[in-house]
């Protein structure tokens, strides 16, 4: 009979956005609260940063310049975008710009009184129709709609009226401006004139806000390993959340390269709004994944991350994929006497008994130690002299700690080791045929 024993290794939509100004009291503007986020560059960086958000501008009797930027994408709906200044109150003068772009031309309109507490507003000498007077139904006095297809201007006709209309200019009154993709500017300035300097009033807008966005999902192609030299390979999805294309996209994983179509690498050009671009990686499980248990949690984890470049601004995202590891631990034996042995027995003649142990199982195994009851009636045969009988590729070598102990140190899977002990026949052996 024989026993043994063993150790296992340790294994875009669209919103109203408003911009919110109000109360340009003597050149200063308070900020209304915004109904959607509406980032403004407060640190004239060109780009919008966490914690910028829309607030007040300071100005003084002198005059004043208010600058608003904001987010903007006009590449779905450009016909419906409009920026629209609704203003309560402005003396004297006015001048307003988009990107640099001045509205009116010439870019300042003066602002007079006419009586009856109405007021007109003249651009470069010419009278627009309809003067705007104070209304009591909540309606602005003057509104200014910047659009891609053109300048509106409107105001309350009378004090009780219950819509705007269009006050009607000469050809060459207004200057179309540009909106662009990405940041937008627009200053408004009271400049500083012969008497009291006010304005006060809301700004807002409707456009398609820019929606930067991008995921990163990782599928395995199995489950569960069970064997060292398998194969996983993952599919790697990029996809654009946004509504303005993702370029430079660059991904990295934490176990293996990627390839991308096109480039052959773990590249990707350009993503465009909506849509979504499919990677490969692959990882082979070696024996270590399996020894470890997968650095201890039982799986092999890979966290994968891409980046790119979406109107001027970094988007990220990163995702993690595990494949179960399943453990197997198993040894087979066979022990065996060399064919030459004489028979029948004698007394004292020596047997040599051979011992191989196999790793049939999927983990290392350590210190493999083989006991050997033996039925016989004189000295227990000592299984010794351990050698190794199969042995894997180099990088899995089975190795012994200390030659001729009995004992050996690592057996890898499908590697077989072989011990010898010998027993010396006894005469009680032979009476009892044993």
């Amino acid at each position: 009979m024989l026993r043994f024993k063993y150790c296992k290794a340790k294994n875009a939509i669209r919103m109203w956005i408003w911009l919110a100004f109000s109360y340009f009291v003597f050149g200063v503007m308070t900020a209304y609260a915004a109904s959607a986020p509406v980032y403004i560059d407060t640190n004239a960086n060109g780009q919008f940063d966490a914690g910028e958000t829309s607030a007040a501008i300071a100005g003084g009797n002198g005059g004043s310049t208010n600058t608003r930027r904001f987010d903007l994408s006009i590449d779905r709906f450009p016909a419906q975008d409009s920026v629209v200044i609704d203003f309560s109150r402005v003396d004297n003068s006015l001048s307003i710009s988009l990107n640099g772009t001045n509205i009116f031309l010439p870019p300042i309109a003066q602002l007079e009184n006419i009586g009856s507490g109405e007021t007109k507003l003249t651009i470069g000498g010419v009278y627009l129709t309809q003067p705007w007077i104070v209304n009591t139904n909540g309606l602005p006095r003057l509104r200014v709609t910047i659009s891609p297809t053109g300048i509106i201007v409107s105001g309350a006709r009378t004090t009780t009226s219950t819509v705007l209309q269009t006050m009607i200019a000469t050809t060459g009154a207004f200057v179309t401006p540009t909106f662009v993709n990405g940041q937008n500017t627009i200053v408004i300035v009271n400049p500083n004139g012969g008497g009291q300097d006010l304005i006060n009033g809301v700004i807002s807008a409707n456009f398609d806000p820019i929606i930067r966005g991008i995921t990163l999902s990782k599928t395995p192609s199995v489950s569960s390993v069970t064997t060292s030299g398998t194969s996983v390979s993952y599919t790697l999805n990029v996809a654009n959340t946004g509504n303005l294309p993702i370029t430079g996209i660059t991904l990295t994983d934490s176990i293996s390269p990627v390839v991308c179509p096109v480039t052959g690498n773990a590249t990707i050009a350009s993503i465009g709004a909506g849509l979504s671009v499919a990677c490969n990686a692959a990882y082979t499980v070696t024996l270590s994944d399996l020894d470890n248990r997968g650095g201890g949690d039982g799986d092999i984890d890979n966290a994968a991350t891409v980046s790119g470049t979406q109107q001027g601004q970094t988007v990220n995202a990163n995702t993690e994929a595990s494949v179960g590891l399943v453990f197997n631990p198993s040894l087979s034996i066979e022990k065996s006497i060399p064919a030459a042995t004489p028979t029948p027995l004698v007394v004292n003649q020596i047997i040599t008994y051979q011992y191989d142990a196999t790793n049939v199982g999927n983990v290392t195994l350590s210190n493999v130690d083989i006991l050997d009851i033996h039925a016989g009636n004189g000295t227990l045969p000592v299984p010794l002299n351990e050698v190794i009988l199969v042995d894997g590729s180099p990088s899995e070598t089975s190795t012994d700690v200390t030659i001729n102990d009995g004992v050996w140190s690592t057996l890898r899977p499908g590697d077989t080791v072989r011990l010898t002990a010998t027993y010396t026949v006894t005469q009680t052996d032979i009476d009892l045929l044993q």
